[in-house]
Parts: structure tokens; C-alpha cells; sequence
């Protein structure tokens, strides 16, 4: 492998851009007799590493914890020297603290369960047999979306890989990015590409179809009235959502009741309004538009096809369909990803300051969301976003968990550092053994561990029955 390393990369520190739109900045550092790989280790982690004795210096796994390692040459597309900067000029939005960020005490998560289970009464059974019913991690390629598969070659492509994965159709997925990480697979990359346009097109479909037939039953609708009603009356206390479902059915109801408009990414953490809601794993309705030499394309053949036919890989997409290298790189964004990291470490990608608000009948765009893996590593949400998260958090006292599952590792890493006076966790969850994972899960983080744990059976019961037990 390290014949093919060109020559002029060992002159570190430079720009590695990778074919998946990571971006590392650091110096090549090689193992003696080592083949599977080399590591970029960027100037931050270079006392760390100069700390080491040689025996830990000849060791994988102790570079791995300070730097990036690099398994196939092949995935680094282009590399700049670091002092002849690639023209980074984006820049993270600097969201400042409000003197309202103390207010916010309880927090609401919101899972798949949420959605697919978000009516009572009468709407209960009608939902459970529509084929528009929101899915879970394991039903995102249900036989009930087949018309919308196959208008996605890579989706129809992979679906008997699905079929056959059964149940962990997340963990499949996230053994097909480790290998697009570890290994050049353009073919396996561009699937995940067309899988991102399917979810956007499902799932907006979905939430439109779910508004305007179940208004009537509606616990999403039900549970905005009753926020709205107890937070009009308390002017010194606020709320703060964070849904991790792409689906914009609790969106549409927080707008309606609280008479709001999310209108621009700003909107979403407005410390005006009597709330704030958060998307860690990005919305249906949220992307960043193509160029305008690439927008004329959508006339001849739809953005997922086109870009599924044209093999893109995504540095090329971020970096040239999206905005160029100054526009699109965040330089500054180093930090926000490095405090989201596993393992510490920083890295360059696309502007995620950048995503903007998707109308139904605009096309030209690439969606904003994270691809359905098991353990997602990131948020795909705007940095201010992120930012803002940081600044609630300290003041929450009490979490409601409904219809999600815990397992959201780099968040609750996230909600561990800044939660400092959790009182109490709510989970919502009609199945006893996934009350045990969850609550086992949540034991894991020092912050989670010290609340109290309430269980409530069902999202239906939490709104119709138990609301004033909690919001008193």
C-alpha cells in the first residue's frame, strides 16, 4: 500500500479530502512493518503523540485514540498542503447564549415509536392498518413502500440485502459505511446516496398524508394543546423538544398551536417562543440546495436518479454540486465535530450551517439526513442548532423519552456532558423488555444514572391520562 502514497504527502501537515466528504488535516505517520494502514495525526494531538514511548508509537491501537487511520489510499480523493489553504472560507454561525436558555426545564425525546404509534381512540386501528403508517428502524423498506423503492435503483437494488438482514436492517446498513470508511465502494456508496433521497421522498409523503387524515386523533395535536395551555400561563418556564424522526408530523402541530412558523433554520431555536426543537438526525424538509450549473439537470431526470447514475461521490457532491471548497468547508467547524466525536478527534465536512428549509415542489437539493445506522456517529443538524443544545441543557431537571430506544450514543455522550441537574426520566415505552434495555442503556451515563426512573405504558396513556401528573 504505501508505494501508492504520493511522495509530496509526507510534507505535512495538509488537507486529505476522502471520497465520503470527511476532510482531516494532519501529517502521514506510519507503522513500521505495519500493512493495513497509515494515520493522519493533525498538529493538536502532536504532544500526545510525542508523548508516547516508542513501543506505543509502533502501536495501532494507540494512534487510533489521537488520529485518523486510513485503510485504503484510494479513499483520499485530493490533498492540499495545510499553508497553501484550499480557500476555506464557510464559517459556523456564531449563536450567542440568551439570558432565556435558563429556562428550559423539561425536555421531550421523541423516537420512531412516537410517530408510528401518534393517534388513540378510533385512529389507533385505522393507522396500524395504513400503508402510510410511519415506520420503524426495521420497516423503512416495508413491502407497503415498494412504489417508492423502486423509483430508487439503489434501494430496489439492496432490498433483498434488507430482506435478509431481517430485523437489524440498521446494523446492516452501518456494516456497509464501515466498509465505505475502510475500503474504496463507490458501488455501496452510491446506494446510501439513493437511500437519503428515498427517506426524503417517504418520509414527506408520510407526514403530510399522517396530518391531513388523523387530525381528529392525534396525540401529537393532543400533547401541543396541553404544552401550550400549561407554558401560556408560566412566562418564567419553557420547553424543548428533540425529535429524532425525519417526519414533520410534531413540527406541523408545535406551528399550529403555538402559532410559529419554521420558516428558516433559525426558527427552530427561537428563544422567544415558548419552545425549541431540536433534529439531531436532520427533517424531511431540510437540505442544501445545488448549485445553479447543476440545477437545470432536475428538468431532464430527478436529483436521487441523476446522481445515482453519475456514480458522485460525496466530496465531489458537498464540495462542487453543493457549493465550492470556500464556500462549503467550514473550517471553524473543527470544533463542533471534534466535540462529537468517539474518540475525540477533529474533522472537516460539508457546512451543515448551510442546510436551509425544502419545499415539497422544490427538487434541486440534496436532503439533510442521517443514514439509518445503528450506532450514528454524528448529528446532522446546524452547528447554532448544536450550539444552542449546549446551552439548554445545563438547566433541564426532567427528560421524557417516548417511543425512542437510548441508543443514540453520541447523544446521550453530548447530553452527559452538559446536564448537570436531571432530576427525573420518564420513559414512555409499552414493551417491558425495551423498558429494561432502555433504562440498562441510560445506567451507562453518570448523568442518566443519578435521575429517578418513571415508566409510563404508552405514548397515549403519557398525553391522555398522565399530562397532569407531570405538568402540574
Amino acid at each position: 500500500m504505501f508505494n501508492k502514497i504520493p511522495s509530496e504527502w509526507h510534507d505535512g501537515p495538509r488537507y486529505f479530502f476522502t471520497y465520503y466528504g470527511e476532510v482531516y488535516i494532519g501529517s502521514i505517520f506510519l507503522i513500521p512493518n505495519y500493512d493495513k494502514g497509515f494515520f493522519i495525526i493533525s498538529n493538536n494531538e502532536l504532544k500526545k503523540y510525542q508523548a508516547l514511548n516508542e513501543k506505543d508509537k509502533n502501536n495501532p491501537n494507540e494512534l487510533r485514540k489521537i488520529g485518523w487511520e486510513i485503510k485504503d489510499v484510494n479513499i483520499i480523493t485530493k490533498s492540499i498542503k495545510a499553508s497553501k489553504s484550499p480557500n476555506v472560507g464557510g464559517k459556523v454561525k456564531v449563536y450567542s447564549k440568551s439570558k432565556e436558555a435558563n429556562k428550559y426545564k423539561r425536555m421531550i425525546i421523541f423516537g420512531a415509536g412516537a410517530s408510528s404509534f401518534c393517534t388513540f381512540d378510533k385512529g389507533k386501528e385505522r393507522l396500524e392498518k395504513d400503508d402510510f403508517r410511519p415506520p420503524l428502524g426495521n420497516e423503512l423498506f416495508d413491502e407497503r413502500f415498494d412504489k417508492y423503492c423502486k423509483q430508487y435503483p439503489g434501494v430496489d437494488l439492496s432490498l433483498a440485502a434488507y430482506e435478509a438482514a431481517g430485523n437489524d436492517i440498521e446494523a446492516f446498513i452501518e456494516d456497509d459505511w464501515k466498509q465505505i470508511r475502510e475500503r474504496r465502494r463507490d458501488e455501496l456508496l452510491k446506494q446510501h446516496l439513493n437511500v437519503q433521497h428515498y427517506m426524503h421522498h417517504l418520509m414527506y409523503d408520510i407526514s403530510n398524508h399522517i396530518v391531513a387524515n388523523y387530525n381528529r386523533y392525534s396525540l401529537f395535536s393532543l400533547l401541543s394543546r396541553k404544552l401550550n395551555n400549561y407554558y401560556s400561563i408560566r412566562p418564567t418556564e419553557k420547553i424543548a423538544f428533540v425529535s429524532f424522526n425525519y417526519d414533520t408530523i410534531l413540527d406541523n402541530y408545535l406551528e399550529q398551536m403555538f402559532s410559529h412558523s419554521f420558516s428558516t433554520m433559525e426558527d427552530y431555536v427561537d428563544y422567544e417562543q415558548n419552545f425549541v426543537l431540536y433534529k439531531p438526525h436532520g427533517s424531511a424538509n431540510w437540505g442544501w440546495k445545488y448549485n445553479a450549473n447543476y440545477r437545470h439537470l432536475t428538468q431532464q431526470k430527478p436529483f436521487g436518479k441523476y446522481i445515482y447514475d453519475m456514480n458522485s461521490s460525496l466530496d465531489n457532491l458537498f464540495f462542487e454540486a453543493l457549493g465550492t471548497v470556500n464556500i462549503n468547508l467550514a473550517e471553524d467547524s473543527w470544533g463542533p465535530e471534534k466535540a462529537i466525536s468517539s474518540n475525540g478527534l477533529g474533522k472537516l465536512t460539508i457546512n451543515k450551517d448551510r442546510i436551509q428549509m425544502i419545499k415539497n415542489e422544490e427538487k434541486d437539493f440534496y436532503p439533510a439526513l442521517l443514514i439509518p445506522h445503528k450506532d450514528k456517529d454524528e448529528f446532522l443538524m446546524p452547528y447554532f442548532h448544536q450550539n444552542s443544545l449546549s446551552y439548554i441543557s445545563p438547566d433541564i431537571e426532567e427528560l421524557f423519552l417516548i417511543g425512542w430506544k437510548g441508543a443514540e450514543d453520541v447523544f446521550n455522550r453530548f447530553m452527559n456532558k452538559h446536564l448537570n441537574k436531571l432530576k427525573r426520566i420518564v420513559i414512555v415505552s409499552p414493551n417491558e423488555e425495551e423498558t429494561g434495555a432502555i433504562t440498562k442503556t441510560l445506567k451507562e451515563y453518570h448523568q442518566y444514572a443519578k435521575a429517578e426512573i418513571e415508566i409510563v405504558k404508552d405514548f397515549e396513556t403519557f398525553v391522555v391520562d398522565k399530562f397532569d401528573k407531570y405538568f402540574i
